[in-house]
C-alpha cells in the first residue's frame, strides 16, 4: 500500500468523498466483470452486486461502459531544462492536468540533475518542489545519474535515495548526452542498482554514434530536423539497446529500456526476453501512431515538432503495435508518454543546426486513448492488455500495486469510467497542454475517459476537469519492488548466478607439482629466439559477390585498383619430392576436379607450380610426373584465414612457430596461411611487420600473408596503416581488439577511426568481439568466488558477451561503410546477429573455426586441469552442445562464409601458468593441420553441405576476400598449383601422438574423421604423399628420388 506524505489540501476537504459506480464492467489486467464499486475516503471499499451504501452517496451510471484503473504515465518531464536556456512549457500544473483528462492518475517524473556537481539529493528537493504546489494528481520521482564517474559519494546518495524519506526506487543511466556514461560507470551503476535493490533505467541510443553523424550531416550542409533523425539512426538505437540489455544481464541487474523506438531495438528485447532476461521496456503513442515522415515535411516548424530521442522511425508503427499486443512476456511491458514539450519558438532554437532543436514531444494526454484507438478498437487487443500496458504493469515495475493499477477492494481509488465508442480529434486548439504542437493532430481517436476519479474524487466528469494545483500527493517508491526482484530471484536460481568451480582432487591438479605433464614437444628443426611477450609491455572487394556495390572512389589512392596480395611475402616454395626426376611438369588424371562453383571430370597440367590447362584427356609432357586420381577429388588447397604461429602471448609464446605450423598445415591438405602480426602499444606498424616476416621468412613451407592488428590508436597509426595497404607490404585487412583490456583492446571511438581508414584504403576491418570491460569484471567476481580454474574462462565471457560485441561491430563499421569481417565467431547468438545483418545488407563476413564446429565447452568442466586448460581460447567454446551442428548449419547454408582455426598452441607447462588463476591461463588451441578433415567429417560426410561447398569454405571465399583469388582458391589454367588430391572415403583418428604440431594435446583428440588430403601440391611440388610430409624450411629444396 502507498503512504501519502502530504494530506489532503483543506480546500478539498469538504469535497464530495463517496461514491458508487453501477452497471458497467470492471477491467483488470486479469479479467473483466460486471460489478458495482464503492469508494469512500480516496479507497475502494466494496465490490459486488445489490452493495448496501451509506445515504448521500453519488451515484454514477456506468452502463455501456468500462471501469478502469486509473492509467500510470511512467515517463514524463515536466517543466524540464533544456540546455540552460529555456524549460519545457508544460509544467507540473499543466501537464498533470492534461494527464488526468487524459485518463492518467499518476505520473512519475525524472530528477536531472545540473551536472556531475550537483547533489543528487538537491536535484531530488528542488525537483520536488517544483511539483509539490502544483500537481493535480498523484506523481512518484525517478533519478538520472550524472555522466563521468560514479563516485562513492554517488552511490550513498543513491542508497539514501531509497531509503523511506525521499522513496526512490529508479535510476535513469543515460548513454548519450552530456550525461553520457562509459561501459565501465554504466556496469557499476548497474551493480550498485542491484545491490540497493532498484531498477534501471535506460535511454537507449549510442552517444558516439550519434555525435560522428551529426558532425558529418552538418558538414554537408544537412541543418534541418531530418538531419535529427538521421544522426539518432535505427543502429544508434539498436547498439545502445545491445550493450545496455548485456551489461545489466552480466551484473544480474533489472533493466527497464525505453523508450523503445525501431523494430531492430524490439526484437533484441524480445530475444533477450525469450532468454529469460529480467528486462522491461517501454514505447511511446507516438512511435505507435505516427509515420516517422514528418522529419521531411517542407514546413520547419511542423518537422521540429516532432523532433524526440530516439525519434519516431520511418514505417514501423504498425510492427512496434505488433510488440505492444504480445504483451509482456514477449513485446513492451508499458506504453509511456515521455511528455516533453516545447514551444515552436523554443523549436526554432535550432533553425540553422538540428543539434540544438530541443527534444520532446506530447502524449501524456492522449496516451491512453491513442492506444485504445490503434490497438484495442482495431481489434488488435482487448481491453485486459490495455489496462496492464497502461496501468497494472508500470504500477507493479515501480512497487506501486495494488494501490495502483487495479480494481479491488483496498486500493487506491484512481477509477476511469471509459467510454469505447465515445470519440474525439485530437487537436492543438482544444487540448490541455500549453504546447502550441500536437504531434498527433487530426487523429480520430474512440475510447475516451467519461469520468476520472483521483483520490476518490470526481476530476475529470463529462469531458470538464475540476482539480486545484497541489492536489496531488507525492508517492514513495519502495526498493526491492516484488514484480521485479521475484524475477531477478528466480532467474539467478535457474541459471546458478552464483557458481561454484570445478572441485578437483590433487591428483586432478597433479600439474602442480610438475605431475604427469611432459615438457615441450621440441621442435625437428631450430625454432627462433622468443620474442618478447606483449603481456610484459604495459582488396578489391568489387570482385567479391557480397560486395556489389562497393565503391571505390572513396579511396585515397585511385590510382591502385586494389590493394592486392600478388605475391605473399614469405619463402613461395618449399621442399617437395619427386619420384620419377627433376620435372616441371605434373599431370593430374583421372580425378573429379571440385570447385566452389562446379564439379567436373578433368585432368589438371601443371607446369612451373602454375595450373596450364584443365580438361578430359591430357596428354603428359614428356618427363612428367602423373599422379593417379581415380576415385578421388582434385581441390584446390586450403586458405586459413587465422593462424598465430610463433605468437608471443601472456608471457610465453605459441610452440608452433612457422616451420611446424606450416608443416601441420600442409599435412592436413592447407596450402596457405594468413597469420597476424600484432605490435605491442606504441609499436610502429612497419617495425612489427619486419619482427613477424623475419620470424617467418626462413621457416614456412607454404605461401602465406599477414593480417595487421591495431593495437592502440593515434593519428601515428593512420599513417602506418596507409603505408601497410602498400605493394611494398599487401597487408589488406586489420584487426581490433574488442577484448584484452589493457592489452590489445580498442575504444569504440578509435575503432571508429581504424574502419574509416579502412574504407579509405580498401581494406578490410577485422574484430575480435569481446565486450572486454564486461570480461574484466566477470574475471573479478568469479576470482573473487574463489572460482580459479579453467571453468572460470567461459564463465567470465558468455556468449551474450560475444553477442553484444558482434553488433557493437556491425553497426559502427557501418557507420563508415567499411566491410566487417568477424573472426572466429563461436557462439548461436554471434552467428544470429552476422546473419541477420548480411540480410539487411551489410557487408560482413563471419568465420568459424575448427574448434567451434566440432568441440563444445563441456570440457571446461572436466575434472583433469590439464585437459580443461587445453580447450581454454577466446571467445570459449560454448557449454551448449548443439553449437557445433548450428554454427556448421549456417556454414553449409551460405549465412557464415569462411573457416580458420585460430591456431595458437600452448604446451601444458605453459597452460600451467594459470593453474591458480584461471586468467593467466595462455589462450589458444590446436586446428591447422585438422581443419579440412574435420569440416569435411562435420559437413560433407553428415550431408549438411555438398564438396563444391566445402571448397568454397575453405579456399575459394577466403581467397576472394582477402585478393587472391584467381591466383588462389581454384582449380583454373593461370592459378597457382596448390592442389589437393582429397580422398573422401578415407579415414583417419586424430591424436597428438601422430599430429605434425609441437603442442602436447590435441582438442580433437579420438576423433576419426573421413576426408584425407592423400596427395599435397604447393606451387606445383608435390610435399605430401603417401602419408608422408617431406619439406624443408624457407625456400631451400629438397629433391628425393
Amino acid at each position: 500500500m502507498v503512504t501519502p506524505v502530504k494530506k489532503v489540501p483543506i480546500h478539498l476537504q469538504s469535497a464530495q468523498c463517496r461514491l458508487l459506480i453501477k452497471n458497467g464492467k470492471v477491467v483488470n489486467e486479469d479479467g473483466i466483470e460486471q460489478v458495482d464499486v464503492y469508494i469512500e475516503d480516496a479507497r475502494i471499499k466494496q465490490m459486488g452486486n445489490h452493495l448496501i451504501i451509506p445515504g448521500g452517496t453519488r451515484v454514477i451510471d456506468a452502463a455501456g461502459k468500462f471501469i478502469l484503473p486509473g492509467g500510470v504515465d511512467a515517463n514524463v518531464h515536466f517543466q524540464k531544462p533544456f540546455a540552460g536556456v529555456t524549460e519545457s512549457v508544460d509544467n507540473f500544473y499543466r501537464g498533470t492536468r492534461a494527464a488526468l483528462i487524459g485518463g492518467t492518475t499518476t505520473i512519475i517524473d525524472c530528477v536531472i540533475p545540473d551536472d556531475s556537481e550537483e547533489s543528487l539529493i538537491d536535484a531530488f528537493n528542488k525537483w520536488k518542489g517544483w511539483a509539490e504546489d502544483k500537481v493535480c494528481c498523484d506523481y512518484a520521482l525517478r533519478v538520472a545519474l550524472p555522466g563521468g564517474e560514479l563516485t562513492e559519494s554517488k552511490k550513498q546518495e543513491m542508497e539514501t535515495l531509497t531509503g523511506e524519506e525521499f522513496g526512490v526506487n529508479t535510476f535513469h543511466l543515460a548513454m548519450s548526452g552530456k550525461a553520457k556514461m562509459s561501459d565501465l560507470d554504466l556496469i557499476e551503476a548497474f551493480q550498485h542498482c542491484r545491490t540497493i535493490g532498484a531498477l534501471a533505467q535506460v535511454h537507449p541510443e549510442s552517444g558516439e554514434l550519434i555525435a560522428r553523424e551529426e558532425r558529418s550531416l552538418l558538414a554537408r550542409g544537412i541543418t534541418g530536423p531530418e538531419g535529427f533523425a538521421m544522426a539518432h539512426s535505427e543502429l544508434a538505437e539498436e547498439e545502445a539497446t545491445m550493450r545496455a540489455t548485456t551489461l545489466a544481464n552480466q551484473v544480474g541487474c533489472p533493466i527497464y529500456v525505453g523508450p523503445v523506438m525501431s523494430l531492430l531495438a524490439a526484437e533484441i528485447i524480445q530475444r533477450k526476453k525469450r532468454r529469460g532476461q529480467v528486462l522491461f521496456a517501454e514505447t511511446t503513442p507516438g512511435a505507435l501512431a505516427s509515420t516517422g515522415e514528418d522529419y521531411w515535411n517542407q514546413c520547419w516548424r511542423h518537422a521540429a515538432g516532432f523532433v524526440c530521442a530516439p525519434p519516431i522511425r520511418r514505417g514501423q508503427h504498425e510492427a512496434l503495435l505488433q510488440f505492444a499486443c504480445q504483451g509482456e512476456n514477449d513485446g513492451f511491458d508499458c506504453i509511456a508518454s515521455d511528455h516533453c514539450t516545447f514551444n515552436g519558438k523554443q523549436k526554432a532554437f535550432g533553425k540553422d543546426d538540428f543539434t540544438k532543436i530541443p527534444t520532446g514531444v506530447n502524449g501524456a494526454e492522449s496516451r491512453m486513448s491513442v492506444l485504445w484507438e490503434k490497438a484495442v478498437h482495431s481489434g488488435k487487443m482487448d481491453p485486459t492488455l490495455f489496462v496492464a500496458l497502461t496501468s497494472s504493469i508500470p504500477a507493479k515495475l515501480f512497487n506501486l500495486y495494488p494501490s495502483k493499477g487495479r480494481i479491488e477492494v483496498g486500493a487506491d481509488a484512481d477509477v476511469l469510467i471509459w467510454d469505447p465508442e465515445s470519440t474525439y480529434v485530437i487537436s492543438a486548439k482544444d487540448h490541455q497542454l500549453k504546447v502550441d504542437f500536437n504531434i498527433l493532430e487530426g487523429m480520430i481517436c474512440h475510447g475516451k475517459a467519461d469520468t476520472v476519479i483521483s483520490q476518490g474524487r470526481v476530476s475529470v466528469d463529462d469531458g470538464q476537469i475540476r482539480v486545484m494545483q497541489g492536489a496531488g500527493r507525492f508517492l514513495p517508491l519502495p526498493p526491492f519492488a516484488k514484480h521485479v526482484y521475484d524475477k531477478v530471484t528466480a532467474k539467478e536460481e535457474a541459471d546458478n548466478h552464483f557458481p561454484t568451480g570445478v572441485a578437483r582432487t590433487e591428483t586432478d591438479m597433479a600439474i602442480m607439482n610438475g605431475g604427469d605433464i611432459p615438457p615441450p614437444t621440441p621442435p625437428k628443426q631450430d625454432q627462433a629466439e622468443p620474442a618478447p611477450s606483449q603481456q610484459q609491455t604495459t582488396f578489391d572487394l568489387r570482385s567479391h559477390p557480397d560486395v556489389p556495390d562497393f565503391d571505390s572512389s572513396a579511396r585515397s589512392s585511385p590510382q591502385r585498383s586494389s590493394v592486392r596480395v600478388r605475391a605473399p611475402p614469405g619463402g613461395k616454395s618449399c621442399g617437395g619430392f619427386w619420384k620419377m626426376g627433376d620435372s616441371q611438369f605434373v599431370l593430374i588424371q583421372g580425378g573429379t576436379v571440385v570447385n566452389a562453383n562446379e564439379s567436373i571430370r578433368a585432368d589438371v597440367l601443371v607446369e612451373d607450380g602454375i595450373i596450364r590447362k584443365v580438361g578430359e584427356n591430357l596428354s603428359a609432357p614428356e618427363g612428367a610426373r602423373v599422379i593417379n586420381a581415380e576415385g578421388k577429388m582434385v581441390m584446390p588447397g586450403g586458405i586459413d584465414t587465422h593462424t598465430h604461429c610463433q605468437m608471443p602471448f601472456m608471457g610465453t609464446q605459441a610452440v608452433d612457430d612457422f616451420y611446424i605450423g606450416t608443416k601441420a598445415a600442409l599435412a592436413g591438405g592447407t596450402t596457405m596461411i594468413i597469420d597476424f602480426i600484432i605490435p605491442q602499444k606504441g609499436e610502429k606498424l612497419a617495425d612489427a611487420y619486419k619482427k613477424w616476416k623475419t620470424w617467418a621468412e626462413e621457416k614456412v613451407c607454404c605461401d602465406y600473408s599477414f593480417h595487421m592488428a591495431i593495437t592502440h590508436w593515434d593519428e601515428s597509426v593512420r599513417k602506418d596503416m596507409r603505408l601497410m595497404s602498400t605493394e611494398e607490404y599487401g597487408i589488406n585487412s586489420f584487426k581490433m581488439f574488442m577484448a584484452y583490456k589493457d592489452v590489445f583492446m580498442l575504444q569504440d571511438h578509435e575503432m571508429l577511426e581504424v574502419f574509416k581508414t579502412c574504407r579509405e584504403i580498401g581494406a578490410i576491418g577485422q574484430v575480435h568481439a569481446e565486450n572486454g570491460d564486461v570480461i574484466e569484471e566477470n574475471q573479478k567476481r568469479l576470482l573473487a568466488m574463489g572460482i580459479t580454474g579453467p571453468e572460470g574462462h567461459p564463465l567470465s565471457r558468455p556468449e551474450e558477451v560475444e553477442a553484444e560485441a558482434v553488433l557493437r561491430a556491425c553497426v559502427i563499421s557501418n557507420q563508415v561503410k567499411c566491410p566487417l569481417y568477424v573472426v572466429h565467431v563461436m557462439s548461436k547468438s554471434a552467428a544470429e546477429i552476422i546473419m541477420t545483418k548480411r540480410k539487411e545488407g551489410a557487408v560482413i563476413f563471419g568465420e568459424p573455426i575448427a574448434a567451434s564446429l566440432a568441440c563444445n565447452g563441456t570440457h571446461y568442466w572436466h575434472k583433469c586441469w590439464r585437459h580443461a586448460a587445453a580447450y581454454v581460447l577466446s571467445p570459449p567454446l560454448r557449454e551448449d552442445e548443439g553449437t557445433p551442428d548450428y554454427l556448421m548449419d549456417l556454414l553449409a547454408q551460405g549465412h557464415l562464409q569462411c573457416t580458420g582455426t585460430d591456431n595458437c598452441t600452448f604446451n601444458s607447462s605453459q597452460k600451467a601458468r594459470g593453474i591458480n588463476d584461471f586468467t593467466k591461463i595462455p589462450n589458444g588451441v590446436n586446428g591447422l593441420e585438422d581443419r579440412m578433415s574435420v569440416i569435411w567429417e562435420k559437413g560433407v560426410w553428415s550431408g549438411k553441405m555438398s564438396p563444391e561447398r566445402f571448397v568454397d569454405v575453405t579456399s575459394t571465399t577466403a581467397a576472394r576476400i582477402f585478393n587472391i583469388y584467381p591466383q588462389k582458391g581454384v582449380i583454373a589454367p593461370g592459378s597457382d598449383a596448390d592442389i589437393l588430391v582429397w580422398d573422401p572415403d578415407r579415414t583417419r583418428t586424430i591424436s597428438a601422438e601422430t599430429h605434425h604440431h609441437a603442442v602436447d594435446f590435441n582438442i580433437f583428440e579420438g576423433m576419426t574423421v573421413h576426408g584425407v588430403a592423400e596427395v599435397v601440391l604447393t606451387n606445383g611440388k608435390v610435399v605430401v604423399e603417401n602419408g608422408e610430409v617431406n619439406v624443408t624450411q624457407g625456400g631451400k629444396s629438397s629433391i628425393f628420388f
